[in-house]
């Protein structure tokens, strides 16, 4: 076993005014994903987006299918736009 430091840096904002606006495009999308999203447990909706090279904006959420499939609390959205990505925009490796 080994202990890993993790120093992170990140940029907080006041309103989404202040981002740039490809970024508040992402945020909208996810947004916009987080309405339909399945939490019946936590009741913590999640939506995510995320863009692709070519500037398509794919978005995701917890479909009311996958929770019923996982452990109570392990139900986890931010996979779904990049799952639904790899399926509908494949790309050679």
């Amino acid at each position: 076993m080994k202990t890993v430091k993790l120093d992170i840096n990140y940029t907080e904002y006041s309103s989404i005014d202040e981002m740039e606006p490809q970024d508040i495009e992402l945020v909208k999308a996810a947004i916009e994903a987080q309405k339909g999203s399945y939490a019946p447990y936590s009741t913590f909706n999640v939506g995510a987006a995320l863009r692709l090279e070519d500037g398509t904006i794919v978005k995701g959420r917890t479909p009311p299918i996958l929770p019923d499939f996982a452990p109570r609390g392990q139900q986890c959205s931010p996979p779904a736009p990049t799952i639904r990505a790899r399926l509908c925009f494949p790309s050679p490796l």
